[in-house]
């Protein structure tokens, strides 16, 4: 009875427009949780996770028979494996589920569960690591996103009614992560501030006149905001510093964090889940993923089987217009033992599933985007393609030039000189011989447009 008043309670407060007092109560309640240090054992033996575990599975018994019901693609899913969805009574069960895969979004259509009338937000993904996604969602949807990203961002901040400066590539208009964001930050009552990559400037001279509590923004956005910045010799304490998107890697981090001297917190999120659903620390090991509202599974990608470290699958619970099943993220990640008082989950998300295959060696693409990043005049986004026989054949690999990041002390031939130097660091065989490093062009490029990086590269010789 109390989990089933608590469920009702939730649910009341997260999907109403005015969500965000909920957020700042989960919040406030969180940063007196995270107070407490020792380590969690997240059992029913614990109140707050043994609370949380009961309100999960009632959320999944109910999200699993409202897919079967209302979802086309879940319908005949479910018909054609002979599931019987009352047989799924607890997170264990979960395993006997098919996963579903990135790809089937394609007909996103086919996972509508409402009338197409009835979808409030459109959101896509960016398409950097393979097909961009459409995912739907009801107002009650996106109310209960911004929710959650609204008490991530209060745990964070800490206070309302600040000012905030939001930094994208162009084209994130459409992104869940960016429409979010800025949702969540409207319903907390700041003053939001947005700028470009093509217009950092525009940025710094916000950073100049407002001095916002919060920078949030793509890592890559950040970095190049930072370098502008320290060109006029501009910079102050923010409260905290926000990524999203792609993940910054330690070494652009360990650069922000230098830089701004503020936290740097990388939240986790995709188009699948509404942007960047987390409530993350600066002092946590790994990302608090929100398991209230989805249930997170690592798992071999190869059996579906759960696995100490595997590929994240996620079940959402309260999703009306687009419920997911077991949605193959395609990102490998463990589950950490954590330190604060937070019932949730954490998770240490370790690459994107992404790799890049040449003389049957591999490398995932997230090392080498952030290898780049790290070198000076490079910005770490890079596209490496396989020509064809036309063409002259080989691999070509183009890597971004930033101009707020170039080195003035080093040529053209130099800047390329390192990058074969990390290329034979992190695949020793790649550039081994001459006959080898022949068939690999090394460009220099102003501008990428998209950061293709789902690119296997073969050797045909």
């Amino acid at each position: 009875m109390v989990t089933f008043l608590i469920d009702r309670l939730l649910r009341y407060l997260q999907r109403g427009r005015g969500a965000f007092r909920a957020a700042g109560n989960l919040a406030r309640a969180a940063r007196r949780a995270w107070a407490p240090r020792g380590v969690v054992q997240e059992s029913e033996t614990d109140f707050g996770a043994g609370l949380l575990h009961h309100l999960r599975e009632k959320r999944l018994r109910s999200s699993i028979k409202y897919a079967a019901a209302e979802s086309p693609y879940y319908s005949e899913l479910f018909d054609r494996g002979g599931i019987r969805t009352g047989e799924i009574r607890s997170i264990g069960d979960l395993s006997a589920l098919p996963m579903t895969d990135n790809r089937e979004l394609l007909e996103w259509r086919r996972f509508l569960s409402v009338p197409e009338s009835e979808v409030a937000v459109t959101a896509v993904s960016a398409g950097t690591t393979g097909m961009p996604k459409t995912v739907a969602f009801s107002a009650a949807d996106w109310n209960q996103i911004c929710a959650s990203r609204a008490a991530g961002i209060q745990a964070v901040i800490g206070k309302r009614r600040q000012a905030a400066l939001l930094v994208l590539p162009s084209g994130a208009e459409m992104w869940a992560d960016r429409r979010a964001t800025v949702d969540a930050l409207e319903r907390l009552e700041f003053q939001t501030f947005e700028a470009s990559v093509e217009r950092v400037e525009e940025g710094v001279r916000w950073l100049v006149d407002f001095s916002p509590a919060l920078m949030t923004g793509t890592p890559y956005a950040l970095e190049l905001l930072t370098a502008c910045a320290a060109d006029v010799g501009f910079a102050y304490r923010p409260s905290a510093i926000l990524t999203f998107g792609d993940a910054p890697g330690a070494r652009r981090i360990a650069r922000l964090r230098e830089y701004w001297q503020a936290p740097v917190v990388a939240a986790y999120g995709a188009a699948e889940l509404g942007g960047a659903q987390t409530i993350a620390f600066p002092e946590c090991r790994g990302t608090h993923l929100n398991e209230l509202d989805f249930i997170f599974e690592v798992v071999d990608p190869d059996t579906g089987e759960p696995a100490h470290m595997g590929e994240l699958v996620v079940t959402t619970l309260l999703r009306q217009a687009m419920p997911l099943v077991r949605y193959r993220t395609g990102d490998l990640a463990r589950r950490l033992s954590h330190d604060c008082r937070l019932p949730f989950g954490n998770y240490e998300i370790l690459d994107d599933g992404v790799s890049i295959a040449f003389n049957g060696l591999q490398i995932g693409a997230r090392e080498l985007s952030e290898r780049f990043g790290g070198m000076s005049g490079l910005s770490g986004r890079f596209c490496w393609r396989y020509r064809g026989e036309e063409e002259g054949g080989g691999a070509v690999l183009e890597v971004e030039r930033s101009g707020y990041l170039a080195d003035a002390e080093n040529s053209d031939e130099e800047v390329l000189g390192k990058v074969s130097g990390e290329l034979r660091a992190v695949l020793p065989a790649l550039l081994a011989s001459s006959s080898d490093a022949g068939q690999i062009e090394l460009l220099l490029a102003e501008q990428l447009h998209g950061q293709i990086r789902d690119v296997r590269i073969e050797d045909r010789r």
